[in-house]
């Protein structure tokens, strides 16, 4: 029988027992100028996860951001992931477990091998690609579905600042807010989807050469279109299985034309400014935009609260002006500031750091 619940007047249904109504981690790691909140509302599918942690590329060692941590001492790297699942959720918590932490490993043994002064280091990008690779390579020989995946890593600058990188495969996205009550804004990641010419000029040129993709509208049972082009791995007139995003991990049963290879994009925070990043999946990004995000930001100073309300307002303009069924919904807010400010970067921890509200 579905449970409802509310919270703040936005109703939550999902099928009772085992799925929480909301999880939540917030942390601080200074040193980096980091302040970071999560929080996740999960549909009935409960396919969506996220990763938040500190690593040391020296060691390898990671941890999971939970309160107070300090630069050089817990690591030199605040790490972020969201994991959006589709077809079932092993893949995206798959990626929850070990794809920072392989990528953290394959690091230190780099570093190990050639030892440099790593004081301001960056992650490798072939590193995160070939990260991304292993991790595909484990989910196909193990499971059916799939997950798309962001991260984001943040390290010191040289001159103060704090670099922040950004590696994603499918249409889960990042975006960056800065300025008098986060007025600028602009996308950090763009979705892997057919709306890019060069991922459907892709898709297409590796159907033309190699076979085994198509780009095609699904269709009824009657035989009509509907809904956007999607990428098929067989006769679109003869199947439906297809997929909308043009890179993701797993997804063994579809074209081997949708990539687990990742795209990079890289920003600078000067050592005197403030950055707000945005981490979600397409459960919010549906119904926001950067704009719509950023006047619901434009009060708030505290990441878990800028976290709480993107995610509950999703759950809420889905619900109230959409058709759309509900679908998992999760958001990391990452304040990120330079070092000459940094010590004013904070968020509240005094609650438990990781909350899971279950259904009674």
């Amino acid at each position: 029988r579905r449970v409802q619940k509310r919270m703040g007047g936005v109703q939550s249904c999902v099928s009772g027992g085992e799925v929480p109504f909301k999880r939540e981690q917030t942390g601080n790691a200074h040193g980096l100028g980091v302040a970071v909140a999560a929080c996740q509302i999960p549909a009935t599918k409960d396919e969506d996860r996220y990763y938040v942690g500190i690593g040391n590329m020296n060691t390898g060692k990671l941890t999971r951001i939970e309160g107070h941590h300090k630069c050089g001492e817990d690591g030199d790297v605040v790490c972020v992931g969201v994991y959006d699942g589709h077809g079932g959720r092993e893949v995206a918590e798959l990626l929850e477990k070990e794809i920072v932490a392989r990528l953290l490993k394959r690091t230190s043994d780099s570093i190990n091998s050639e030892p440099k002064d790593v004081k301001y280091r960056k992650v490798p990008e072939s590193h995160i690609t070939e990260t991304y690779r292993d991790v595909h390579k484990a989910a196909v020989k193990k499971y059916n579905c799939g997950s798309c995946c962001i991260n984001l890593f943040i390290t010191n600058g040289k001159d103060g600042s704090r670099v922040v990188q950004c590696a994603w495969a499918g249409d889960s996205r990042a975006s960056y807010f800065k300025g008098n009550r986060y007025k600028q804004h602009s996308d950090f990641s763009i979705d892997h989807s057919l709306e890019r010419p060069e991922e459907k000029e892709r898709i297409i040129s590796h159907g033309q050469r190699y076979g085994g993709a198509y780009v095609a509208r699904r269709k009824t049972r009657e035989g009509y279109p509907i809904g956007p082009h999607a990428v098929f791995k067989s006769d679109p007139n003869k199947t439906n299985l297809s997929l909308m995003m043009t890179r993701s991990i797993g997804d063994k049963h579809h074209s081997v034309a949708v990539l687990a290879d990742p795209e990079f994009r890289q920003i600078v925070v000067g050592r005197n400014e403030h950055v707000r990043l945005v981490v979600a999946s397409d459960g919010m990004w549906r119904v926001y935009d950067n704009k719509v995000t950023s006047n619901t930001m434009k009060h708030t100073s505290d990441p878990s609260l800028a976290a709480n309300r993107l995610a509950v307002g999703s759950v809420w303009r889905t619900q109230r002006h959409t058709h759309m069924r509900m679908d998992d919904v999760t958001v990391i807010v990452v304040d990120v500031q330079g070092a000459d400010i940094g010590h004013s970067v904070s968020v509240q921890t005094n609650s438990p750091t990781s909350r899971n509200k279950a259904h009674a």
